[in-house]
């Protein structure tokens, strides 16, 4: 069962996904939106975490969210299925490239 976890409406969200091959695997993260240019929404993972497909919710795109910490892998490949929603609806959305995890 994919995680799903709703910080939108918080002031921080510091989410560690390090040494659990399957601790974030199909997360579902909205994330607080940054405010001033600082990042309120921060995903860490080692080369132990491993996902599959990962939806990420964030107004700002990646103005919102921190990922410099995560090097997880996928575990399927070239066939990977995450994406990012943004804007105030969500309705935009765009696949999260393949060679940014692996």
């Amino acid at each position: 069962t994919d995680s799903i976890i709703d910080a939108r409406n918080t002031s921080q969200l510091i989410i560690n996904c390090a040494n659990n091959k399957n601790s974030c695997k199909n997360i579902n993260l909205a994330c607080p939106p940054s405010i001033n240019g600082t990042k309120y929404c921060q995903l860490t993972g080692d080369e132990g975490t491993v996902h599959d497909a990962i939806r990420l919710y964030a107004m700002n795109s990646w103005d919102d969210i921190d990922l410099t910490k995560y090097v997880a892998k996928t575990s399927r490949g070239d066939n990977i299925e995450s994406v990012m929603f943004c804007d105030q609806q969500y309705i935009h959305n765009c696949d999260i490239s393949l060679s940014s995890w692996n």
